[in-house]
């Protein structure tokens, strides 16, 4: 199957797995894309995703509401590492120069077929795993919260 062929079946499997859930979303089909928006215990997370056809891969990626001010951009730094080290799918980037928390989940599907399990899967590790962690982060971007509250967070 040629890059653009399972890019656009993946991307119509993406659609099929929202609609099997009855998830929301908007379409650019010209540019494999989706998004969407779920609301968890605390914050509503805007979720992009994107396939990508040349490197057969789809990503997910979900821009946090909170930014860390550049008082505050070492604890960021340290802040989002110390998350990552526990968070088993997934990761969050952090940009030390303007302090903003992006989460982003990556899967290859080359030589192979993603199901709308997975697809789901994905999904929810990403709202999971934002809903755990973007309210500690939003506190200690404020200064409303420290790294033993972070910490006490990540051993829950």
């Amino acid at each position: 199957m040629s890059n653009s062929v399972a890019a656009k079946a993946h991307f119509k499997l993406l659609a099929k797995a929202f609609d099997s859930k009855g998830w929301r979303y908007k379409t650019d089909e010209d540019n494999l894309t989706m998004t969407t928006s779920f609301r968890g215990d605390d914050l509503s997370m805007p979720i992009i995703i994107k396939i990508d056809a040349e490197r057969d891969l789809i990503r997910l990626h979900s821009v946090l509401e909170t930014k860390f001010g550049e008082d505050k951009r070492a604890m960021g730094s340290v802040a989002t590492s110390l998350i990552n080290w526990r968070v088993v799918n997934g990761c969050f980037d952090y940009d030390m120069s303007d302090g903003q928390v992006v989460f982003r989940i990556v899967q290859s599907y080359r030589n192979c077929t993603l199901s709308e399990d997975v697809i789901i899967y994905l999904v929810n590790c990403l709202v999971g795993t934002v809903d755990d962690y973007n309210d500690v982060l939003a506190k200690m971007a404020r200064g409303e919260a420290a790294f033993n509250d972070l910490q006490r967070r990540i051993n829950e």
